[in-house]
């Protein structure tokens, strides 16, 4: 499968090759990066203890996981286009798709840098 997408668009298969890539070392499949991503350290006067998040609730981490989640559903309404052209434009979602692919970057860039922005005033804060 991968080498007919790749001769039919080697750009959108190497991007979905990745994903996949990325997907499976932050946690696709269990691993160190996974992992380590989502633990905390908390430190008490006589103990340490290190917790691991299921579900992670940094708004940082929550936008990269949702923007690889649409960027995965991109990749393959890409693979569609290559696949089902014709059926597409019929059904009115090749423009959608293509507009998707526009705004997504951007979208997510925008609200990636208020998050960093954000966790670096965060960081200046005094702590009690």
């Amino acid at each position: 499968m991968f080498g007919t997408h790749k001769a039919l668009d080697a750009t959108s298969a190497r991007t979905l090759k990745q994903l996949y890539e990325d997907v499976i070392d932050f946690g696709g499949h269990p691993n160190k990066k996974g992992v380590l991503a989502s633990m905390q350290r908390e430190e008490m006067l006589d103990s340490v203890t290190y917790k691991i998040g299921i579900l992670n609730p940094d708004p940082l981490l929550v936008s990269v996981t949702l923007k690889t989640v649409i960027e995965v559903a991109i990749g393959t309404l890409k693979v569609s286009q290559l696949i089902a052209p014709r059926q597409l434009k019929v059904a009115g979602l090749d423009l959608t798709i293509e507009q998707l692919i526009r705004e997504v970057p951007r979208t997510f860039a925008d609200k990636s840098n208020t998050l960093v922005v954000q966790r670096a005033e965060a960081a200046r804060e005094p702590r009690e």
